[in-house]
Formats: C-alpha cells, sequence, structure tokens
C-alpha cells in the first residue's frame, strides 16, 4: 500500500511540475512582444515549446514510476530457454 501511494505522490509532483512550466511559457508568451527585435513568436511556437516539453516529462515520469512493473512484464513474456535449445 505504502508503495502505491508513493507512486501516486510521485506522478502527481511530476505533474504539477509539467503544469508550472506550462504556466510559465504561457505567461511568457502571453506577453505582448511586438516591437521587440527578434520576437516574432506565433501560437504555433508555444504548442511545439510547450506540448513536446510536457509529452516528454510526462512520458519519462510514467517510465520512470512503473520500470519495475515494466520489467516484470517483458520479463514474463521472455522464450524458454530450453525451448529455444531444443
Amino acid at each position: 500500500m505504502p508503495d502505491t501511494q508513493n507512486k501516486a505522490n510521485f506522478v502527481s509532483t511530476a505533474v504539477t511540475i509539467a503544469s508550472l512550466s506550462l504556466s510559465f511559457f504561457t505567461s511568457y508568451f502571453g506577453m505582448i512582444l511586438q516591437g521587440i527585435q527578434g520576437t516574432d513568436w506565433r501560437e504555433g511556437d508555444f504548442w511545439k515549446g510547450c506540448g513536446s516539453l510536457s509529452l516528454t516529462l510526462l512520458s519519462l515520469t510514467v517510465l520512470y514510476t512503473f520500470r519495475h512493473q515494466i520489467y516484470r512484464t517483458m520479463m514474463s513474456y521472455r522464450p524458454d530457454e530450453d525451448a529455444l535449445a531444443g
């Protein structure tokens, strides 16, 4: 039971970190930057940056959190070595 709660807390923390990064980028891209040299940001730039960052962080967090369960599942599908030799 405590292991499950630890995993839930870890995933919750990772989602919060992803949300904070999205909040930062939303604030940054929400500023009026017209007239500042070298700032021609568009909405597509926002989604490319924030979307990829959030998806990457969330995917890595889920994989790290459930790595033992994924490993056990993958090892259960390994072919029997006696059957391969034989």
